[in-house]
């Protein structure tokens, strides 16, 4: 009977067991079936947010995420990109074809010849000429208008100026920033991968004696900058008995992109923001723009979702206006901005002078430019683009020209522009062209006069004293295109709303604005580069494709400027270090030998004394210690040997440790 039992329970207890088990499996089944409904469900979304957001033309990427079975992150990722481009998808495929037609464009224009260009001009220009109540001809039919390119000349070059000048123009830039007036923006968003590294090319070291990275340079000499407007306040509050001084401040806009954001806002936490106050560090996206085939179809990545890159710096008119950034300026009272790259090693944030001498002459934007010694420099130049027609008669800007009957023709001046030449873009006979010289004072024998009457001046000049100049430049004249562009910008915040309104609206619309310069509209350029892409059915493998990128550039926003641009010509030793490659010129060893030998000057005009290091040797003064030379007293009659860095609270050695002839400086500095 005991045995029955034990049979029965155990036959129950196998029963309930199953039971258990069953219901185990409907419910997993149950689970099961409603996750593949909740993921259908999703795809389907998904599938309704692309035919949504896509432009007709770009069904492919439809059909392939119809086709291809996406991870969950991968569709996030792609639902991510959606809801960042929006609605501007559209906008991007029209840029891109405008982009390709402009290129096309540039591209034939720079493959004529001279004599091409000459014969088609002579075609153009042919017409009846007309005659005014005196016979004589004044006037052509109405044509096309017809541009051409002439150099700027700058408004003011800092090396010709006078230390007045300069003082009143730094006095101009404290006071703005002692009333809250001036704000820094940086272009941060490249990452350091030519250099090799993957992080955000800011936090690079380029290898001076502190190893402080760009991003705690240009921090530090915000917080210079910031101390000497104070003290600049506290001498006006002193000649201005009973006021007090106001605490100056300069908020410092770090744009960073998607690939470099997290990793540039952890890096200013991990530093205690470089002891600036949080609140004046603000940090904004530039945005992203799909990546394009040359056939216009946007490519896919490796993973399948989108192949995008940034945009261009010229993206950062509407980023800032999409980030709130520039509501930001407005609140803090903020009228004055220094915009500039994060890859120059030189670049002073908050450049009283320059910011000083734009604000005295009231224009809305202005640029700071070094002078391009060589052809074969790969910079930009800033140029003037004149457009003019021919009319007849009437009142205005026009110049006159001799027509064939003897009578005068006269050309209107339609509208000019302020430009920028890229180094890819620009022709090579505007590349290399020199300023004139008087072949009459060529003299026989390959010799050439300044003064016919001073024999003494005769100068020798080899045998390349007439054109093709071939880059040989044997009499020191300039080139006729000289101001480089290094990415040194002044706005006032009027500008950047105007532009970044302008930007914005076009961006929305998807259609060009029709505004007073719309023939000048902002467009995109074009980059061709190699990228990786999607290959269908395995998405492990990698391929390349020749791929289409749109860039805007910052530059191109000088054309809404309407009471035009200021040119400040600076020099280059102060200005300009730039650190772009891992080796050779604009590597971070130029950049630092030129820091070096700033600092260097520095200390030998307060009659210190440089160890002479040869190659390698490093001498480096800290921002914090003094900004453009000033207050280095400590270093009067001490030594300084190679690879230091002359920080807060340095001493210098008690005794030297090595012969005076050893040190550069010793006669010059008691000169």
């Amino acid at each position: 009977m005991c045995e029955n039992m034990t049979t029965r329970e155990e036959e129950e207890a196998n029963d309930l067991e199953e039971e258990e088990e069953k219901d185990e499996k409907d419910e997993k089944k149950k689970k099961q079936q409603q996750r593949e409904e909740e993921e259908e469900e999703e795809e389907e979304e998904f599938l309704r947010l692309l035919e949504k957001r896509l432009p007709q033309s770009q069904s492919h990427v439809l059909e392939h995420a119809k086709k291809m079975k996406m991870s969950e992150e991968t569709r996030a990722k792609m639902c991510a990109q959606m809801e960042s481009l929006g609605d501007e998808l559209e906008y991007f495929c029209d840029a891109f074809h405008r982009a390709m037609v402009s290129s096309k464009k540039t591209t034939a224009t720079l493959e004529k010849s001279k004599k091409e260009k000459k014969e088609e001009e002579e075609r153009e220009s042919t017409s009846t000429s007309n005659t005014d109540d005196d016979g004589n001809g004044v006037g052509f039919e109405k044509k096309k208008r017809k541009t051409r390119i002439e150099p700027i000349v700058p408004d003011v070059v800092a090396a010709e100026a006078s230390e007045e000048e300069k003082r009143a123009w730094r006095e101009e830039g404290y006071a703005l920033i002692r009333s809250g007036k001036v704000g820094a923006i940086v272009m941060a968003g490249g990452q350091g991968t030519r250099l090799g590294s993957a992080l955000p090319k800011g936090t690079f070291d380029i290898g001076l004696p502190s190893k402080k990275s760009l991003f705690q340079l240009q921090a530090e000499r915000i917080r210079k900058v910031i101390e000497l407007a104070a003290a600049a306040a506290a001498a006006a509050a002193e000649n201005e008995e009973g006021k007090e001084s106001a605490s100056p401040s300069l908020p410092w806009y770090i744009m960073t992109s998607p690939q470099t954001h997290e990793q540039t806002v952890e890096f200013f936490r991990e530093n205690a923001y470089f002891n600036l106050p949080e609140k004046d560090v603000v940090f904004f996206q530039q945005q992203e723009a799909p990546v394009f085939d040359v056939e216009g179809k946007i490519i896919l990545a490796p993973d399948g979702s989108i192949q995008t890159s940034p945009d261009g710096n010229g993206s950062i008119y509407r980023a800032l206006l999409k980030s709130n950034a520039l509501e930001n300026m407005k609140k803090r009272g903020v009228r004055h901005l220094h915009c500039y790259s994060v890859d120059n090693a030189l670049i002073l944030p908050g450049d009283c002078e320059f910011i000083g001498y734009c604000a005295l002459r009231g224009k809305q934007s202005g640029a700071k430019v070094i002078e391009k010694t060589s052809p074969d420099e790969k910079v930009g130049v800033f140029a003037r683009e004149v457009a003019y027609s021919n009319i007849d008669g009437g009142d205005g800007d026009y110049t006159e020209k001799e027509d064939t009957d003897g009578g005068r023709r006269k050309s209107a001046l339609s509208s000019s522009r302020i430009r920028v030449l890229e180094y890819s873009e620009i022709e090579p006979s505007v590349r290399d062209e020199r300023e004139g010289v008087d072949y009459d004072e060529v003299l026989p024998g390959n010799m050439r006069t300044d003064d016919s009457n001073d024999p003494s001046s005769i100068i020798k000049i080899e045998k390349y004293n007439r054109p093709p100049w071939n880059h040989f430049n044997p009499d020191n004249r300039p080139l006729r295109f000289r101001c480089a562009n290094v990415a040194i910008h002044y706005f006032s915040l009027d500008f950047l709303y105007k532009v970044a309104g302008i930007a914005n609206a076009r961006s929305s619309s998807g259609k060009k604005i029709v505004n007073d310069q719309d023939s000048f509209a902002m467009e995109y350029h074009v980059a061709e580069k190699d990228v990786p892409c999607y290959v269908e059915g395995d998405t492990e493998k990698r391929r390349t494709k020749k791929a289409i990128k749109l860039e805007s550039f910052i530059f191109d926003a000088y054309q809404y400027s309407s009471d035009g641009v200021t040119i400040f010509e600076g020099e280059r030793k102060l200005d300009f270090a730039p650190v772009k490659q891992a080796t050779g010129d604009d590597s971070p060893e130029s950049a630092r030998r030129m820091i070096s030998f700033v600092h260097s000057t520095w200390i030998t005009k307060n009659r210190g004394r440089v160890q002479w290091g040869g190659y390698g040797g490093l001498v480096e003064v800290s921002p914090l210690v003094s900004l453009r030379g000033e207050n280095l007293g400590i270093v009067n009659d001490c030594d300084v040997q190679r690879n230091t860095s002359i920080e807060l609270g340095w001493e210098p050695p008690s005794e030297r440790q090595t012969p005076w002839h050893r040190y550069y400086g010793k006669h010059s500095s008691l000169a």
